[in-house]
């Protein structure tokens, strides 16, 4: 299901700036719903461990402290409505920013 959902996102998403890998075991991916600072889990299949991601955004923090990162997988394929999924920093190292000075 996820696997899936990365081909749809490489199809229709922003040039991604840096990477994401998972190190947990199982990671929900996350959304934001609108004028809500506090992260949904995705209602689908979390992500396993070694599982990549290409990253377009943040870090977003919650109030905790706790980062999330935009990636290229839309909330809804074929919307529209540009909302992707997110993945926390507490499982995923994200790679510096690449071709940038």
């Amino acid at each position: 299901m996820v696997a899936a959902l990365v081909l749809l996102a490489a199809l229709a998403s922003p040039a991604p700036l840096r990477s994401a890998t998972n190190l947990c075991t199982h990671s929900p991916l996350y959304s934001f719903l609108p004028d809500d600072n506090l992260p949904v889990p995705a209602k689908l299949e979390a992500a396993n461990m070694g599982e990549r991601f290409e990253i377009v955004a943040g870090p977003r923090y919650t109030l905790e402290g706790h980062g999330y990162f935009e990636t290229t997988i839309p909330v809804s394929a074929g919307t529209g409505t540009g909302a992707h999924y997110w993945v926390s920093d507490r499982c995923f190292v994200i790679a510096p920013e690449s071709g940038r000075h």
